[in-house]
């Protein structure tokens, strides 16, 4: 399924809320499966990003507004490194950040 930068946000937004509760890594779910199908990507905005651009984060919504999130001291790469559920909160602050300012169409 071809993803919109909205539905990929969300997917991302409803992912690291789920983090944020367990601190690990959380597969997707059969429903998520069932409504938005096979995915490549264990992230929905690389998802997103793979099928706009090819990959390398051109059209990564969370790249163009906070940098590379495997950039050294980004929640991403901490939560990667340490797997704590302080780092995807931190993370999913940032996603919620995102989409606030998407939905008031500054970004």
């Amino acid at each position: 399924m071809k993803l919109t930068e909205t539905e990929a946000l969300d997917i991302s937004i409803k992912h690291w809320e789920r983090l944020k509760k367990t601190g690990s890594e959380v597969k997707r779910t059969k429903a998520d499966i069932k409504k938005y199908g096979y995915m490549l990507y264990d992230c929905a905005l690389c998802e997103y990003d793979a099928q706009q651009s090819g990959g390398f984060c051109s059209a990564c919504p969370y790249c163009k507004e906070f940098g590379s999130c495997y950039r050294g001291g980004q929640p991403f790469k901490n939560w990667e490194m340490f797997t704590t559920k302080q780092y995807a909160g931190e993370f999913l602050a940032q996603l919620y950040i995102l989409r606030e300012k998407r939905s008031k169409g500054d970004g």
